[in-house]
């Protein structure tokens, strides 16, 4: 992660797509007079100009790796939408009274982004919109299973690009560079050491992300059925428990044993998370005893939970096993690298596999030192 999210006073957003980011399909909004795509590589879009100049600087770098990475995963050419619009403070705060107000996308290519965060968070949001785009909701597809999959993408995303990253247990690694600067990374010295831990935490909040996420939904989908036929009626039942079974989830995934700073963390979000469940039973919610205001304000605390969980995944304590491994990677072949680093590490091909593939997408030579349960040791050799 770079060092910019140190100075962060807020948390990450919640990367929702609520109340504030609805629009109807189809919606005008052609850019503004005066304003003209700026010249350069392909890659980089146009801002509106209520964004900050200095902000775009720090996001452009990465806007490339992120069309690569989509496209990589979409499996196709992508026709990125090559303007982003700024939200009007109206979406801004409709979107806040439920823990969003950070971007919507209006199908087939507007983009909008909340140009007060900061450039990052811009940057990551704007990532998140392009990923509405081009992954729709699937025939069959539940609502919630399709608001989890774009929320379990777009951390996969910016974790792999370097916008979500960090150095811990990573030996001679740099995740604190731009994304566009990976290539020039000069990327371990000697050797690359991912410890189990790390790769557990990884895991652990990406787990907890989905499932925050699908109980957010739920007790969004919750609300709205009770300010219409009241807080009692079956189908806010049914949601509310639902949501209930997302903390539960949650609350096994924070309870992995984490040392340090992290270990307080991943004990303060489950204990946060145990409380509103606990607190859902007290107010009747899922007994038909509670009001629309206790759904309201049950909705309210999961939006802040998952906040506070991409912030905790965005610490430079949380290591990214797969941008640490593609580190040296070209950017042409980025997208490959991390796909090849993931199968390596979910042990999907063997380790000679890897060794074979990786210095064609990895800009280097690999070798498996030591491997020990979830823990790995490489050792890396300049040339392809």
């Amino acid at each position: 992660m770079t060092d910019a999210f140190d100075d962060f006073d807020e948390a990450l957003e919640a990367l929702e797509r609520g109340a504030g980011e609805s629009a109807d399909e189809g919606e005008e909004n052609p850019a503004p007079e005066g304003e003209e795509a700026e010249s350069g590589p392909e890659e980089r879009v146009a801002w509106e100009s209520c964004f900050d100049a200095e902000k775009i600087e720090i996001i452009e770098p990465y806007i490339g790796p992120m069309q690569k990475w989509i496209e990589t995963k979409a499996g196709r050419d992508v026709d990125f939408p090559d303007f982003v619009y700024c939200m009007t403070e109206e979406e801004i705060a409709e979107g806040e009274k439920v823990g969003a107000g950070h971007g919507l996308a209006i199908y087939p290519d507007i983009v909008k982004v909340n140009p007060d965060m900061d450039p990052l968070h811009i940057a990551l949001n704007h990532g998140h919109e392009i990923l509405h785009l081009v992954f729709p909701q699937e025939a069959g597809e539940s609502d919630d299973d399709y608001e989890a999959r774009i929320d379990r993408l777009t951390l996969e995303m910016g974790r792999d690009v370097g916008l979500i990253a960090g150095d811990s247990e990573v030996v001679g690694a740099d995740g604190d560079m731009p994304a566009e600067d990976v290539a020039d990374n000069p990327g371990p010295e000697a050797a690359l050491e991912i410890g189990e831990e790390a790769v557990a935490v990884d895991y652990c909040l990406e787990c907890a992300v989905k499932h925050v996420s699908a109980g957010f939904k739920n007790m969004d989908e919750a609300l709205d059925k009770a300010q219409v036929a009241g807080a009692g009626g079956e189908s806010v039942l049914k949601k509310t428990r639902l949501a209930v079974d997302e903390l539960v989830e949650i609350e096994r995934h924070l309870k992995t044993e984490v040392g340090g700073e992290l270990g307080v963390e991943f004990e303060r979000l489950g204990a946060e998370a145990r409380d509103i469940r606990k607190d859902m039973w007290d107010l009747g919610i899922t007994k038909g005893a509670g009001t629309v205001e206790d759904v309201k304000s049950v909705k309210a605390r999961m939006g802040r939970l998952r906040e506070d969980l991409y912030t905790l995944a965005m610490s430079p304590d949380v290591v990214t096993p797969t941008a640490a491994l593609c580190s040296k990677a070209p950017g042409e072949s980025r997208g490959e690298c991390i796909a090849l680093a993931r199968q390596f590490i979910d042990r999907e091909i063997s380790d000679s596999e890897f060794e074979e593939k990786f210095p064609k997408v990895g800009g280097q030579r690999v070798k498996v030192v030591e491997r020990e349960g979830k823990r790995v040791t490489l050792e890396f050799e300049d040339g392809g």
